[in-house]
């Protein structure tokens, strides 16, 4: 079986990682909340905007709904409620809901740069991450029953829009490796968001 018909029979394990991630992120609207009133997080870093990094206190906690790149409390950038706690509830639980997925063995990849396949736009388009574009972006990209496809166009009704769907790799992944965000693996997307 060559890379390319591999990535498309691996889209099979999409409805495995969608339910996988939909539990999460309702159990995760359920335990950040209690997690917040119970004050169950510290800050540990300076962080990005003028604010701390923050962690949860329980371990078990941080396995899944943890993020060790930005804190539980980031994305002032996107939206300031105006405090720490609401701001982890809208972090952790709405913006970058089960970030931490991706450092679980089985339901993440680690980034083989001889092993990833493509086809679409090329790059990891870093600009275009959150930002407004000018033209159509896509590419779906596969490295072993890891998949994901990546589109960016203005839709009818919702404007200019990204879809996400499968694992977070990027066609120059292929020739560059894993990116600084990628060390700790690769985690699955489900995001159909608007662009700034």
């Amino acid at each position: 079986m060559n890379k390319y018909t591999a990535g498309c029979v691996s889209i099979l394990t999409w409805p495995v990682m969608i339910t996988i991630n939909l539990i999460a992120i309702v159990l995760g609207w359920v335990l950040i909340p209690i997690a917040v009133l119970c004050r169950a997080y510290i800050a540990y870093a300076p962080g990005q905007y003028g604010h701390y990094k923050y962690k949860f206190t329980w371990a078990w906690l941080n396995r899944v709904y943890g993020n060790w790149e930005d804190g539980i409390a980031a994305g002032w950038q996107y939206k300031d409620t105006g405090s720490v706690p609401l701001q982890i509830i809208y972090w952790s639980c709405n913006r970058n809901p089960v970030n931490n997925l991706r450092t679980v063995p089985y339901l993440s990849c680690k980034v083989s740069a001889k092993d990833i396949g493509y086809i679409g736009s090329f790059g990891q388009q870093p600009l275009l991450y959150d930002a407004i574009v000018t033209q159509l972006q896509w590419f779906f990209v596969w490295q072993g029953p890891y998949t994901g496809f990546y589109y960016v166009a203005k839709w009818p009704v919702f404007g200019l829009r990204r879809l996400w769907l499968g694992f977070k790799l990027y066609p120059d992944n292929s020739i560059k490796g894993a990116s600084p965000y990628q060390k700790a693996g690769v985690g699955f997307a489900m995001q159909f968001r608007p662009l700034k």
